[in-house]
């Protein structure tokens, strides 16, 4: 493996303090605060963390090996494993020859470490995805040697929070939040605290300009040879210039966002979403102004702006932190790149605070502001400025450069739990079965979450007859079944109830249909020929019911339904909407 490295720094981790006094208002607190619950991490003598600071690969490294193995890096016996460990023994030594033992690092072709050098993202991506074990693609051939790394840790969702930018230099902080991301399990190391509970909210650094010259074609730049000089087919502003400039235009067009609710904690909600195009040449977007449109905008935290930077017309990459102050959001201080012809999809997202009763929260463009966007020309550098909203008169000047199209605002619902729908899908008609074989679906169920991801911990089925040995149920299109019901998984023997333990997911927001099969017992062992029977879903809310499920983000369990046509986290059977029960 190569690794790229841009400068040298020490930071060494003194032993683990009792309190970290700088992190109060730290965005990534959460995570720090989980590592150091563990072990994983110290403070500094005086009660610092200093979440600011730059971090070496040995210090990175340190915590990679110990958030995986825990304790165990120490009983490594090999502790002078790279060929720049000489002389006497340094304290990072053991955990790199641990991690080169278990396959995480290989060091530099010449047989070094280098522990001093400050990590990058491209290098800590690569380290922790080999620690946890993350599945790889194969490399391509001429690709960057991390892009296989960048790919996986896009699944992840680590480019919602941190800069698409392989050469971005991590802080200790922000180490905190890529090991958590990686998800647990997280070791305990020495004295880490195992009842600790913490939740972790994560967050974002801020993105990075291009560098016009360097040789590199980075995001917004249409080309760079290296050098800035114009005429030899690439401009001093790193693009090409096909015709003479004209002053730059912006229209912003806001897009309907499918109405949902969201349970209290939930991360990545999406609140706002809008297309931008640009015209005459390209633009750069610098801000965005926001205000609430319903409930409170403390409701949520970490707002922040995701754009889809491949065209494909899914977001992808972070690229703005907001701030929030007085029910208004903003944007400062971008430089989002929208292309001349190419509309650019734009999505506010935040994290839904944990709450215990329902509130509300929305966002809207600013447009008591009369310059709630703005941008400059990427070709000229002059400001593109004076909004036309939905074809009135200017705002600003009588002049318009930006065109803004409105819709009316979305409102989330923040309920403490989410609810979970399960209904017939389509009807089974009457069919014969044979004895000892699995039959076709008897009957077919939808489960619809809102609110929150849920987790189906028990499905009971009535009506089974004494000629059914087991019950087996799929996914829709699955080859095998996630679960088998017996009478005896049942928490209380009920005749004609076979019942199964589950931990099946059903996404927020979408429907998973489950198709119950039976296998019948041999005519030996009792199968009654001529047995006529209805499978059914009670639609009881007290004692044996039919759906017991788990909320994934509150971590509580739905209540059943209280028939008083609310959804208050429950389980709603027989009806797609918040209404009394109706057994299927």
């Amino acid at each position: 493996m190569r690794f790229y490295l841009l400068s040298l720094l020490v930071v060494l981790f003194m032993p683990r303090a009792s309190a970290l006094s700088d992190i109060a208002q730290y965005e990534h607190r959460s995570s720090v605060l989980l590592l150091h619950s563990r072990g994983i991490v110290a403070g500094y003598p005086d009660g610092t963390f200093r979440p600011h600071a730059s971090i070496n690969r040995a210090e990175f490294l340190k915590l990679v090996i110990l958030a995986v193995y825990g304790d165990y890096v120490y009983t490594v016996s090999d502790r002078r494993c790279f060929t720049d460990f000489k002389g006497e023994e340094q304290w990072y030594w053991v955990h790199a020859c641990a991690a080169k033992r278990a396959g995480i690092i290989q060091g530099h072709p010449d047989g070094t470490f280098r522990g001093e050098d400050t990590v990058n993202l491209a290098e800590a991506l690569a380290m922790s995805l080999a620690a946890w074990n993350v599945p790889l693609r194969d490399a391509v051939d001429g690709e960057q040697w991390y892009q296989r790394y960048s790919d996986a840790a896009a699944e992840k969702g680590i480019f919602h929070r941190f800069p698409l930018t392989p050469s971005y230099l991590l802080t200790r902080g922000e180490m905190a939040l890529l090991l958590t991301m990686m998800d647990e399990p997280i070791a305990f190391v020495g004295d880490g605290e195992q009842e600790d509970s913490t939740t972790v909210h994560v967050t974002f650094p801020e993105t990075y300009p291009s560098v016009c010259g360097n040789g590199v074609v980075e995001h917004g730049e249409q080309c760079d040879d290296g050098n800035t000089v114009v005429g030899d087919g690439c401009s001093d502003l790193c693009i090409v210039v096909p015709e003479p400039i004209h002053h730059g235009v912006l229209r912003i067009e806001q897009l309907d966002v499918p109405l949902t609710n969201s349970a209290s904690g939930n991360q990545d909600v999406r609140l706002f979403a809008f297309d931008a195009v640009a015209g005459r040449q390209d633009v750069y977007m610098t801000t965005l102004a926001m205000r609430s449109a319903s409930g409170s905008l403390q409701n949520m935290e970490n707002y922040r702006l995701i754009i889809d930077n491949d065209g494909d017309g899914v977001v992808e990459s972070l690229y703005g932190k907001g701030v929030v102050q007085d029910e208004r959001l903003r944007f400062d201080h971008l430089s989002v790149l929208v292309q001349d012809g190419f509309y650019k999809r734009m999505e506010i997202w935040a994290d839904a605070l944990h709450t215990v009763r329902p509130v509300r929260a929305g966002v809207q463009f600013d447009t008591s502001l009369p310059d709630f966007v703005e941008g400059v020309g990427k070709v000229d550098g002059d400001d593109v400025t004076g909004i036309r909203l939905n074809d009135a008169d200017c705002l600003l000047e009588s002049i318009c450069w930006v065109s803004v199209y409105t819709r009316d605002p979305r409102n989330i619902e923040i309920g403490a739990q989410g609810n979970l729908f399960v209904t017939q899908s389509t009807p089974v008609s009457e069919r014969q079965v044979l004895a000892s074989q699995l039959s076709d679906p008897l009957l077919r169920l939808t489960f619809r979450a809102d609110g929150e991801d849920i987790r189906v911990q028990t499905i009971a089925i009535e009506g089974v007859p004494e000629s059914v040995a087991s019950l087996s149920f799929y996914t829709d299109g699955a080859l095998t079944p996630f679960a088998t019901g017996r009478t005896t998984a049942c928490a209380t023997v009920i005749s004609g109830q076979f019942c199964t333990d589950t931990d099946v997911v059903i996404p927020q927001d979408e429907e998973r249909d489950i198709l119950v099969h039976a296998t019948f017992k041999p005519d030996t062992e009792g199968a009654t020929s001529g047995e006529t029977f209805t499978l059914r879903v009670s639609a009881v809310t007290t004692g044996a019911v039919a759906i017991e499920a788990d909320g994934d983000a509150s971590a509580k369990r739905l209540e059943q339904n209280d028939g008083d046509a609310v959804s208050e986290g429950e389980v709603f059977i027989g009806t797609t909407v918040p209404a009394a029960n109706s057994a299927i």
